[in-house]
This record gives C-alpha cells, structure tokens and sequence, in this order.
C-alpha cells in the first residue's frame, strides 16, 4: 500500500483502522472504485456548487476509502457493518451520506437490495432522500437504471428490479418486516429514543454485507440519548476500549476544555471549515452567542459538537449570583413607582408575582422583588419531585403555602392589594391562561391596570433579551433568594426560526413561574419608561 493511501485511511481523528485488524485486507482497487464512482456521477445538490461533481473533501476520502476498501479475508464480506459520523452543522453530512447510499446501490453485488434513510420526522427523513434524488436527476446515464417516485426510488437491471431505496419515519413496530441491506439514520440527536435506529439495526441480520451509517451532530446531556449512547460508544471503539472491528468512527468535535471563541478550536471541530462552512458565519454565530447563555449552548452543541448540560440554557449562573449584592430592602421603594406581573399557575401550581423598580434617574439599575403562593396538598411528595424544600421556603418566607388542595387565590388577590398600598403599581401584567382571567377581572375591579400579556416569542423575545442583558451587565439586583435561584438554573431557552428566545415552560426542569414574571415586568418596565403611549397601551390587550 502506498504512503498516500495509507495517511488518507488513518486520518479520522484518533482512529487506527489498521490496528488489529489481522484478519482483514485492504484492496485498494475496490476503494477507488467507489471514490471515483462518487467524483464521477454524484453531484453537489445545493448552493454555489449545485450541480458540479461532488470532489470529495480529504476527511470524507478517509471514510469512502475506509467503507469500501476493507474486507474480511475469510470470505471476502465489507468489514464495516456501521459507521458513525459525528459532525457539526454545515460541514456537508447530507450529501456525503447520499452518495455513499448511491455507492451502495449501484456497487454492491446483493440481490433485492432494501436501502432505508430515516429520520424523527418526515420533513428530517426526506432530506437525504431529497439529495440522492437530485443526484439521480442531475446525471443523465443515473435516470436510464433508475425509476423514481414520490417517496421511493428503485434501482434496475435488465429491465428486472433489484434494488428499492425509501426515506422512512419513526413508528417503529410498523418496520419489524424490513430486511435491510443499507441503513442511514439521519441527525439520531433529535431522535427521543433507540427504537427506531434498534429496529432497522436488527433488520439488517439475514443479510450478507449491510451497513448501517448514522449521521448526527451532538446532543444535549439527556437521560436515555440514542445519540449519546452511540456516541459514547465510538469513542469506546476509537479508543481501543472496545473491540469492535466491524465498527467505523469517524468524531469531529470539541472539548470542553477547548476555547470555544477560538477559530483553532472551530478548525478542529469542522473538517469542512472554510468550504461549506463559512469563516464569517462563524464569527458571526460566535458574536452571537458570548451576548446570549441561551445561544451559547446552541453554538457549542450544533457548530462544536459539544454535549451541552442542557439544549439551550437561557442564564449565566455565575452572572445571576454576582446580581445578589447590594439589593436595597423592599421598604427602600414605600410610596415609589414599580411594574409588576402576575404567572397564574394552575390550582395546584407556583403562582408567582413580581415587581421591579427603577434604582434611580442617574442609575439605571433595576432592583426586582418576588412573591410565590402555592398549596400545601402534597407539598412533601411535590418536594421531592421537583428537588426543592418548599417547607424550608415557607420557613425562609421565600414562599406563602395555603391550605387546602388549591392554591388560594383570595389570598393572593389580598396580597397583591396590600403590596398595592405601600407602593404605586403602575401597571400589572398577567399570563393570559384561562385559569387565571378570573383574578385577572377581581384585580381589574380592585382598581389596577390589568394588561394580559402573551407567552409567545412575539410579546416575549425582545423583553427576555433585556433582562439577559441586566443580569450579564449588573444592571439588576435580587435578593438572592433560594427559590428564584432554582428557577433560574431550571430554565431552559425556547427558540423559533429567526433565533428569537423565551423561557420555555415545557422543555425547563420543574418550575419557572417566576423567571416569566420578570420577563413580563422587563418588558413593561422597557416600554412605559421609553414611551407613555408604548405598545401594551395601543395595543387592545385586554381580553378578560
């Protein structure tokens, strides 16, 4: 074997394809055969290069070479069962993978070939569908072998039918019949659980030489990741710790350790750096994220391949203990202006309140005080379950426990409308869940200026950025209290198609309530300030 080759096969980070690998032979003639097949009649689908032969980067020579050149010596069988490919985001993974499915079905000498790509959800499934597809048609000798269909694709020889190819979904115990030659699984970190990827494993086992390649940036740090599993076993497999010759790992990632602003650090982590991966949307994206916790882990877990502690944390905890100092009592603010919002949680739920006030007109740091009511039915399993002391809270004065099964909202409309005495609420914002329009309409008629506010990233996105960015500058203060600490370490950023965030209710460990009231109040607080006729005063918001 020539140095060349040699250096090509052994350059998948901290993978040794030749280490003992005895009973295995590498022919370098049938490598070629499916790189040049690739070069030759696979085309780039997408972007500047649409439709020009797909040159392959050295990084993706290293896994067609390794896939297609080593064999069992025994009896001439692939060597390679599986092949895990961890990339990040933009470094081309869709189209190498369908141009190794192509590889497949025009190279491998199987009859009634079945060649699956599957994904989590239709839309995630048909994308390496959609690239095999456009290579078939960009290529004119393709079309005369091939009959393509909506959602299907079949290879012909002599007129006879000998392979099918489908993009498929998950729903499992619709696959059990599957007897699969070639397998993709398409971005596993978005699959809930294995049992997709399990199934369509277990139906390669009655065939002679299949190959099951899995495609997938990083997940985050979840209990039960299919992506992690296998990941965690890659690296295992790369690192001698498992023997297991039949599986190919190719991992691109970063560190922990690793400086993630650095472009040393981007390098290392995307061999497709400065390709198909731009520099500029790199830096641009790094920007982006040193000014949002939010976007940080984004940019770690998607662009790095960094397993996050979770999908997107929305708060610096170190940032949020430094806002502690030199919170002024409440009785500092008796008689003076504030915002306040009310989250209406459900009967048994946190019901939350807070208000904030402006430190001063040549400081303009924002002091931010909360109330939380909940009930004390099953407070001790409720304890448990959510990983707090609500007793210890209550004793704290951190939280109000009402009795009963239901949390008392006479009590808190008391409560507010006492706090009304000591200080001018201007306005109070309210979630707008049905639960809560009943004490919505008693404050109404308490004589407050109720605005129901919207959850969605329309009301939400712009005021969660400013608190963000009082909390990262030190233009807020908190009393540092035990219950809004864990609030803020639960919540978890909820992001749409154009990057804009909110606290997201639904992915956050446990409870939130109060990190949404602050949002709300940032967000009054914001508009009243900057303009008396601010858009929650045009706008027709109440709807009780």
């Amino acid at each position: 074997m020539d140095k060349r080759t040699r250096k090509v096969l052994c350059s998948i980070p901290g993978y040794d394809p030749f280490a003992g690998a005895d009973a295995y032979v590498f022919d370098k003639a049938l490598a070629y055969r499916a790189l040049r097949f690739i070069q030759e009649f696979c085309t780039f689908t997408a972007g500047e290069k649409a439709g020009t032969p797909f040159i392959l980067e050295p990084w993706q020579q290293a896994i067609v070479l390794n896939l297609f050149g080593w064999y069992r010596k025994s009896d001439g069988l692939r060597r390679y069962r599986e092949t895990f490919i961890f990339v990040p985001r933009k470094n081309g993974k869709t189209e190498l993978a369908a141009a190794i499915l192509l590889c497949v079905m025009f190279l491998d000498n199987e009859s009634g070939m079945e060649l699956y790509s599957a994904g989590a959800d239709r839309e995630q499934a048909t994308l390496v569908f959609k690239a095999v597809k456009m290579m078939l048609l960009q290529h004119e000798p393709f079309r005369q072998y091939c009959r393509i269909f909506n959602r299907a694709i079949t290879r012909v020889r002599r007129g006879i039918e000998c392979a099918s190819y489908k993009a498929i979904t998950s729903g499992a115990d619709t696959k059990h019949g599957y007897k699969a030659h070639f397998v993709c699984v398409d971005e596993l970190h978005v699959h809930k659980n294995s049992e997709l990827l399990d199934v369509l494993v277990t139906s390669t086992g009655s065939r002679r030489e299949p190959l099951v390649l899995i495609i997938t940036t990083a997940d985050h740090d979840r209990q039960g990741s299919p992506c992690n599993q296998r990941r965690d076993y890659a690296v295992n497999v790369r690192d001698g710790v498992i023997r297991d010759l039949s599986f190919l790992p190719v991992i691109y990632e970063a560190s922990i350790e690793d400086d993630w602003t650095s472009e040393e650090t981007w390098r290392k982590a995307n061999p497709n750096y400065g390709v198909s991966l731009r520099p500029e949307y790199m830096v641009t994206e790094c920007e982006k994220a040193k000014t949002n916790p939010a976007y940080e882990n984004v940019f770690k877990r998607l662009h790095l391949n960094i397993r996050t502690e979770t999908e997107a944390r929305m708060f610096d905890m170190a940032a949020w203990d430094k806002c502690a100092a030199g919170h002024p009592p409440l009785e500092f603010y008796a008689g003076k202006e504030c915002y306040a919002a009310l989250d209406i949680g459900s009967t048994s739920d946190l019901t939350a309140l807070c208000l904030c006030f402006k430190r001063g007109d040549e400081d303009d740091t924002w002091d931010y005080y909360w109330w939380h009511w909940t009930t004390r039915h099953n407070i001790v399993s409720r304890s448990r379950k959510h990983g707090i002391d609500y007793i210890a809270l209550e004793r704290r004065g951190e939280i109000v426990l009402t009795e009963g099964n239901e949390t008392d909202y006479a009590l808190v409309r008391s409560d507010i409308n006492a706090l009304a005495d000591k200080f001018g609420i201007s306005v109070l914002a309210v979630d707008r869940l049905y639960q809560g329009a009943q004490l919505a309409q008693q404050l109404q008629s308490d004589g407050f200026n109720v605005k129901i506010f919207g959850q969605t990233h329309w009301w939400l996105a712009a005021p969660t950025v400013e608190f963000i960015r009082r909390i990262n500058n030190g233009k807020m203060a908190h009393s540092g209290s035990d219950i809004m600490r864990w609030q803020i370490r639960n919540t978890q950023a909820k992001m749409d198609s154009e990057g804009n965030i909110k606290p997201d209710k639904e992915k956050s460990k446990n409870k939130i309530d109060g990190v949404v009231t602050a949002v709300m109040c940032t967000a009054l607080a914001s508009a009243y300030t900057q303009s008396k006729e601010s858009i929650y005063e045009t706008k027709e918001l109440i709807v009780l």
